[in-house]
């Protein structure tokens, strides 16, 4: 079998460095972290419970890194990793005929108290509630571009999303141990298939009178009647209301919820155990389960005429940075009014605002308004601001000549979101598209940030 990269793990004595092959790794990044050195510790990567145990049966390690995870598998347990996965099985057909693919799971968190209010994300998601489900089911490969991602030293990458990014497009709602469901009335029955679709759970929504009066409700499940031999063949069914979902007794994980018979469509949810308020929730298969044409597996071909192979897997999760217009509310001092505002970058080339709207500042000062025409993202250390010219009226009338106001206008923060209360101008400087009347963005998604602007 082939080696991946090395991994060493040192306990402080050098006699007893341990040597590992890198089988995968997971990181996770956004762009609002625009420097390297930045990247380091905002996301943590752990496996749930039942990787954990895998891990430690197989003598693999987990190791966190920088934003992520490595795991890592000494070349004496390759071996026995490849029967445990085959399963007895000789041929791929008689394997995936008998469903013993494998996968393990971690959970993601964000350690950015305001990392849903940079990263293009709907304010609106709550990671108690919902998750960003994550596959290398899905995963594909992405030569990186040199944009100094020095902490992901790979020759490439693995893209965890089926596009660049993940977004709201990939989450799905987070069950709890127990969850009650109604039958529909033309169900005959609630299935839970786990990520692989194998039945792990099922409830019938009739049950035989004499099994309702000895088993308590929750505890009546489709194996229950399926082995119930009713003696009286006159036995009359009992038609049930709901049932509960004891997702409970599961390894924590990605779940569908199918409602047999009825035009009810599947749930798909997350069960996500004790990491309740978890970002993603990342399977990871070892071997292509064969539920897709594409992804990316740490284990190539467990069946072939060549011995499989560990080749090692970088995979990636990518988040974009939330973009918005720039609101500058400008205040001059008392008495002082704004003229003829011109905006130039750091090229100093002009830079188109919407004109300038009369408003009112905090304390009561008159102020000036204006909008960006374009969206710009969020960064954590900006590389893109403002210079301000323009002319100042004083209490007298008299106007000052054009000049410089500000060399360098501050960038906004994730904290100033403000609401996009305008349409999207378009054309030359100050005309506004007069067609177009709905909002720009959706409510949750907030388009202004509010910069306040002192003279």
């Amino acid at each position: 079998m082939s080696v991946a990269a090395a991994l060493e793990i040192t306990s402080g004595d050098p006699e007893r460095t341990r040597h590992f092959a890198r089988m995968f790794s997971i990181r996770l990044a956004s762009d609002y972290f625009n420097r390297p050195e930045i990247q380091q510790g905002r996301f943590a990567v752990r496996p749930t419970g039942w990787a954990s145990e895998f891990i430690a049966r197989y003598g693999l390690i987990a190791r966190p890194g920088a934003s992520g995870i490595d795991i890592g598998i000494p070349a004496s347990r390759e071996d026995a990793i490849v029967e445990f996965l085959r399963g007895g099985a000789t041929s791929e057909s008689e394997w995936q005929a008998d469903f013993l693919q494998q996968w393990l799971s971690f959970t993601a968190t964000a350690q950015d108290n305001s990392f849903l209010q940079f990263t293009d994300l709907p304010l609106a998601f709550d990671p108690r509630r919902e998750c960003l489900y994550l596959t290398n089911t899905e995963a594909h490969r992405e030569t990186p571009s040199c944009d100094g991602e020095a902490f992901d030293e790979v020759p490439d990458r693995i893209l965890l999303t089926p596009g660049r990014f993940a977004g709201a497009g990939l989450a799905l709602p987070k069950v709890s141990a127990e969850e009650r469901r109604l039958f529909p009335a033309d169900c005959t029955a609630i299935e839970v298939l786990n990520a692989v679709g194998e039945q792990v759970q099922c409830y019938p929504k009739s049950v035989p009178a004499a099994l309702a009066q000895s088993y308590a409700p929750d505890d009546i499940d489709c194996r229950l009647v399926e082995e119930y031999d009713p003696g009286d063949p006159a036995e009359e069914d009992i038609e049930r209301e709901t049932c509960t979902i004891r997702f409970g007794l599961l390894r924590a994980g990605r779940y569908t919820i199918r409602y047999t018979g009825s035009a009810t469509p599947d749930e798909i949810v997350v069960y996500p155990a004790q990491a309740d308020d978890c970002l993603c929730f990342i399977d990871i298969f070892l071997a292509d389960p064969g539920l897709s044409d594409g992804g990316v597996y740490p284990i190539d071909a467990l069946f072939g005429p060549g011995e499989p192979s560990f080749d090692y897997a970088a995979y990636r999760a990518q988040f974009a940075a939330r973009q918005v217009r720039w609101n500058y509310i400008i205040v001059p001092r008392p008495g002082e009014r704004l003229l003829e505002p011109e905006f130039l970058d750091r090229a100093g080339n002009p830079v188109a605002f919407a004109p300038p709207e009369p408003v009112i500042a905090p304390g009561g000062r008159q102020a000036e308004a204006l909008l960006s025409l374009d969206y710009y993202a969020f960064e954590d250390k900006p590389d893109f601001w403002l210079e301000l010219r323009g002319a100042i009226e004083d209490r007298n009338g008299l106007l000052s000549p054009i000049k410089v106001l500000s060399s360098a206008l501050p960038t906004p923060s994730p904290t100033q979101l403000g609401q996009d209360r305008t349409t999207p101008p378009a054309g030359d400087f100050g005309q506004a598209e007069q067609e177009e009347e709905a909002p720009i963005d959706p409510p949750e998604y907030p388009g202004t940030a509010d910069i306040y602007v002192y003279l």
